[in-house]
């Protein structure tokens, strides 16, 4: 008789570990796929956020200065040149907003690179040597968000002192 009470709680406990492994493995899953839909969403929040920044820098930057441009034209304020300058403005704008999207690894180091790429020319045409060093890792942490505020911050100094420094080595 005791070596049946023995052999039946043996059984038993058995018969517990299977279902308590049972159990533990279904909450697994269960945890893992609630894992999924939180990964999801937090994907999907960061388009919807990265969207909004967009559309915001778009409305604020490059439309703001569209509305202004052509508002100006068609008062007949703008000659042919200022307009193509203003239009030449919003399209680097545009650009920045681009570049500063697909920062990567190497962050704000490959951003300014394409900013001096694109600029370089036209300083160059104005007879503005560009002495240029940027570490690789500068501002590697920084978001796009960040990113396209220091492009603007150095696009802007370029072009004041393409207007207004009259240098000829920057």
């Amino acid at each position: 008789a005791l070596g049946g009470r023995y052999f039946h709680a043996f059984d038993e406990a058995e018969r517990l570990n299977r279902e308590l492994e049972r159990r533990v493995a279904e909450r697994a899953r269960d945890i893992e796929r609630q894992y999924e839909r939180i990964s999801a969403l937090e994907r999907q929040q960061a388009v919807a956020d990265e969207r909004e920044r967009l559309m915001r820098d778009m409305h604020d930057g490059v439309g703001s200065e569209l509305m202004t441009t052509l508002n100006a034209f068609e008062r007949g304020r703008l000659t042919t040149e200022q307009v193509g300058e203003l239009l030449r403005g919003c399209i680097d704008d545009l650009r920045l907003v681009i570049d500063s999207l697909d920062v990567g690894e190497a962050g704000l180091a490959t951003a300014l690179a394409n900013l001096r790429y694109r600029l370089e020319p036209r300083l160059a045409a104005a007879g503005m040597r560009l002495d240029w060093r940027v570490d690789p890792q500068a501002g590697a942490w920084l978001a796009p968000g960040g990113v396209l505020h220091v492009l603007r911050v150095v696009q802007e100094a370029l072009t004041n002192s393409l207007k207004h420094a009259r240098a000829t080595r920057l």
